[in-house]
């Protein structure tokens, strides 16, 4: 199966740019501006970043990586990057089923 993401945000350690991403089975075969190949799949990800995954990680994980340990870095843990009572309300809601 073959899948385009386009008009997307590419974040890696080393860039950040906008364009599209195709993807051939489980691999990534060109990134380019403006991609114009047939795909089984088109992803529109307009407003979206696209970001190396490293496989299937727990939520509790990503919490971690994401959050926890950002705050923590920058001395603002628990104040921020963890939801209980005392810590600012800076909620992300997300719904991991979705598509879109």
């Amino acid at each position: 199966m073959s899948v385009l993401i386009e008009s997307d945000r590419i974040v890696t350690a080393a860039a950040d740019y906008v364009g599209d991403v195709f993807v051939d089975g489980k691999r990534i075969t060109v990134i380019d501006e403006s991609l114009d190949v047939d795909a089984d799949r088109v992803l529109d990800a307009s407003g979206k970043h696209v970001l190396p995954g490293a496989g299937p990680i727990s939520p509790n994980r990503m919490v971690e990586l994401l959050s926890i340990n950002p705050a923590k870095l920058f001395g603002l843990y628990p104040r921020k990057g963890t939801i209980a009572p005392g810590s600012d309300a800076d909620i992300v809601i997300f719904d991991p089923g979705s598509s879109t």
